[in-house]
């Protein structure tokens, strides 16, 4: 079920995010599955959940296929290293932990894959982010029930 997820918001990405944007920011579908999903699995299934997520926004975008893997993975492993630390899973929780992968994500793609100025990438990323807590507040008791992880 997973992958199905991983599936869906890469099409999301692809058809939806831009259609979606506020004030030239767009919600980042992936990086939400990754956190609602790394959150409820342990650290190597949650890096095998970044490594999908980066290999399918790197072949949407069509280019910078290792700047996505490498950060993707990287946010898998963040989401799975608070599992394995025994953070309680809530849906405030997951909105959060969502605005810092966003963050850090964001950060970590300017500068790996330089592009545009640093302060309209900064800024994108930080409207990104809340929206992508936003959104990740909504879709995590579905993905958690459509997964069939137990709650903790």
């Amino acid at each position: 079920m997973s992958a199905l997820v991983i599936y869906l918001a890469g099409a999301l990405n692809q058809g939806l995010a831009s259609k979606m944007a506020i004030w030239g920011a767009t919600p980042d579908f992936l990086i939400i599955a990754i956190a609602v999903l790394g959150l409820l699995h342990e650290m190597r299934f949650a890096l095998v959940i970044g490594f999908a997520a980066g290999l399918i926004q790197g072949a949407v975008i069509g280019s910078l296929m290792w700047q996505f893997v490498v950060t993707r993975m990287l946010l898998g492993g963040m989401a799975g290293f608070l599992v394995e630390g025994r953070v309680q899973r809530n849906p405030l929780v997951t909105a959060i932990v969502t605005v810092v992968m966003t963050l850090i994500g964001g950060i970590f793609m300017m500068i790996l894959a330089r592009e545009g100025s640093i302060g309209e990438g900064l800024k994108a990323t930080i409207i990104s982010a809340v929206y992508n807590g936003v959104i990740a507040l909504l879709v995590v008791i579905p993905v958690e029930r459509l997964t069939g992880v137990p709650k903790q």
